[in-house]
């Protein structure tokens, strides 16, 4: 193997490792009060007291530049674009870094639109420990299918060791249970929130439609496959809730 040859994808691996990390750490105080970056980065950014257009109008595009490629390379036209700048094994590493990428933007660009409340006393705790098990189920259900393979790592590594790719639908863990506890997680972590405002309600309703539309999209792709389709008729969506 010529690692010098692959020395810029060898860089391009570990700083999606590290800026991966980055994100998620950021998004949990993104989540639990999306005015700590404005605050913590002293942007000296106006906080917003009511409703906006132009707010509204940049915190939708900050959203929509997560969601809108997220989806797009996970087409066949995304994979064939990034063929031409990367080799396709890379493919989900760029995605992943992608994601963390618009997070990381989000994070910093985000305009907190009030009023701004905050749950207190018994409502607190109760909250705070359902935000809890939603993050621990992410960690979960990212166990079960590998969290080096969640990140695009686990392809980057092949890469470099010039081993075949093998993608294997999940059965185990949480998906015993759920067919999308990935995506049903992520919406617990943005529900499940001490803190509200008028910008977090954006950022329920728009991921939370986007989630759902995610979570239906990757069962038809998954539908022609005789042993899913066996899972899905006897797993629900939702324990309890959606089948």
């Amino acid at each position: 193997m010529n690692y010098f040859k692959k020395s810029p994808y060898i860089l391009f691996g570990l700083i999606n490792f590290l800026i991966f990390h980055v994100a998620i750490v950021g998004l949990y105080f993104f989540l639990n009060n999306d005015r700590f970056f404005n605050d913590w980065l002293n942007l000296n950014r106006q906080l917003e007291s009511h409703y906006t257009w132009s707010a509204l109008f940049i915190n939708l595009a900050l959203l929509t530049f997560f969601t809108a490629p997220h989806s797009v390379l996970l087409s066949p036209f995304g994979r064939e674009f990034t063929k031409k700048f990367l080799p396709p094994k890379l493919h989900m590493t760029f995605y992943a870094l992608h994601a963390s990428v618009s997070l990381l933007t989000l994070y910093y660009f985000w305009i907190p639109m009030g009023p701004f409340y905050k749950f207190t006393g018994p409502s607190f705790f109760l909250i705070v420990t359902l935000q809890a098990l939603s993050w621990l189920l992410m960690a979960w259900a990212m166990l079960a299918t590998g969290p080096m393979k969640q990140i695009g790592m686990e392809q980057w590594w092949k890469y470099l060791k010039e081993e075949p790719l093998d993608y294997k639908i999940p059965y185990g863990g949480p998906y015993k249970y759920m067919r999308h506890p990935i995506y049903l997680s992520f919406f617990g972590m943005i529900l499940f929130n001490p803190y509200y405002s008028l910008s977090h309600l954006l950022i329920l309703f728009y991921w939370g439609v986007y989630l759902y539309w995610g979570a239906k999209q990757k069962d038809l792709r998954y539908i022609k496959n005789k042993d899913y389709k066996k899972y899905a008729e006897s797993v629900p969506f939702i324990p309890f809730i959606v089948k």
